[in-house]
């Protein structure tokens, strides 16, 4: 028997196990939905600005490309846009949307609904930006801002596949707490 006991006559090993436990039992619901959870989960990436020459203007291109990567769609996504309308032409593909404007001059671009998987595409044109703002502020669903991402997601795994490694992920996850626990207690019996 260990020679430090508790109040109630416990070994001290036994308390330090009971406490990791309850603390884990009761962080297993928000870590279960952090990884298992079907939600939206917005990704975008944007073209650099080109230079194009139309009918003896110069005026410059870039495209954003907005794809819900995420296990449910996206419902109420806001563009967020530092400039005001006047200073460029967007086309918006394949979606429906709508136009609104802040009290500061922004324009929103709210897109109804993306699908899980879709991809949207928003082309701008604009002359001499106004400002040494860039076009894009952010892109916003509920309460979550969109990640931006260095090259576009060419495939999607299929769902067996992302579930098999979301397991594996959870019995990684379980067997390394599993480990820590253990080598507290080793390093505790050694110096108690």
């Amino acid at each position: 028997m260990s020679p430090l006991k508790d109040l109630v006559g416990q070994d001290i090993n036994t308390v330090i196990i009971g406490i990791v436990s309850a603390l884990v039992v009761a962080s297993l619901p928000k870590i279960l939905d952090l990884v298992f959870s079907r939600r939206p989960r917005l990704v975008y990436w944007q073209t650099k600005p080109s230079y194009v020459d139309l009918n003896a203007q110069f005026v410059q291109t870039e495209t954003l490309f907005i794809q819900n990567v995420g296990g449910q769609e996206a419902q109420d996504v806001r563009v967020i846009h530092n400039w005001q309308r006047d200073t460029f032409k967007a086309v918006v593909q394949p979606l429906e949307y709508s136009e609104e404007q802040t009290p500061r001059g922004q324009v929103v671009f709210r897109l109804p609904t993306i699908h899980q998987g879709e991809m949207c595409v928003i082309t701008y044109v604009h002359s001499t930006p106004p400002s040494q703002d860039p076009l894009l502020n952010s892109i916003r669903v509920n309460d979550h801002i969109a990640r931006p991402v260095s090259a576009p997601t060419a495939s999607r795994y299929p769902k067996w596949a992302i579930w098999f490694y979301k397991v594996l992920a959870f019995i990684g996850a379980w067997l390394a707490l599993y480990i820590i626990i253990r080598v507290l207690i080793l390093v505790w019996q050694i110096l108690f």
